[in-house]
């Protein structure tokens, strides 16, 4: 059974995930699976927490703290005996079907080549798109496409799947290539598009801070305003409302 079988039963049934909320995710389902503190042992001291080698940009003060997870050797870790949920024999089996589905999973296609694979956005839903190969027919020859994963709503946890359309691999494959030759053959035009990414990114890391400052300015007047007897409530981003204690109430 795979995990999108499993996942497919579960919000189907009436069991809700610890968080409340449907439908389950296969993160979750994943992690219960493969956790082993349902088989009856815990383990301490299993990560070191580093800062991140490639953060995606910068969100403040905080981003280069450690907060990363970097799983230590083995040996390092403690083992705790905790209350079984389940017998360990068919924890087992369950981490040996996960072993055996990743060996047959899309990640570890050889037989399809995808030009940019692992590189393409869905620009409706913003989910990873992924290269999909329909086999040749009688009437037709062989097709390839990129095909956004939100197409899935199982896999993905989504009520509605993502109404994007297939995208034509030769299509998009023969643009990004033209695209990159072009850039290549042009240094000026290259180290034109260079700058204009810094820029932007620039521009974002500009904004982010701005928008941070505003958030510690907001919470430092609430901060003192707290400290000195005044509420302040807001009930639409632009209109803050002061309430002062009741002198009555004071008084009593």
């Amino acid at each position: 059974m795979t995990i999108r079988q499993i996942l497919k039963q579960l919000n189907h049934g009436p069991h809700y995930p610890r968080s409340g909320r449907h439908p389950w995710s296969p993160t979750v389902v994943h992690h219960i699976l493969a956790d082993p503190v349902y088989a009856g042992i815990a383990y301490a001291n299993r990560y070191n927490f580093v800062p991140p080698k490639k953060p995606r940009r910068n969100r403040g003060p905080h981003s280069h703290e450690a907060s990363c997870r970097q799983l230590k050797p083995r040996e390092q870790w403690i083992a705790i005996s905790v209350p079984a949920l389940v017998d360990p024999d068919l924890w087992d089996r369950a981490k040996a079907q996960l072993a055996r589905n990743a060996s047959l999973s899309f990640r570890n296609n050889s037989k399809y080549s995808y030009l940019l694979r692992c590189l393409l956005t869905c620009k409706i839903c913003g989910l990873a798109m992924f290269g999909r190969t329909y086999p040749a027919r009688a009437d037709q020859p062989e097709r390839r496409y990129y095909q956004c994963h939100g197409k899935d709503c199982i896999m993905t946890a989504r009520p509605t799947a993502c109404p994007s359309r297939n995208v034509k691999a030769e299509e998009i494959e023969t643009a990004v290539w033209d695209h990159v030759a072009g850039l290549l053959s042009n240094p000026d035009r290259l180290v034109a598009q260079f700058e204009h990414l810094a820029a932007t990114a620039e521009a974002g890391t500009t904004r982010d801070r701005a928008a941070d400052q505003q958030l510690r300015t907001r919470l430092d007047r609430k901060r003192r305003a707290n400290s000195t007897g005044v509420l302040m409530l807001s009930r639409v981003d632009t209109n803050w409302i002061r309430i002062l204690p009741n002198p009555r109430q004071q008084a009593a």
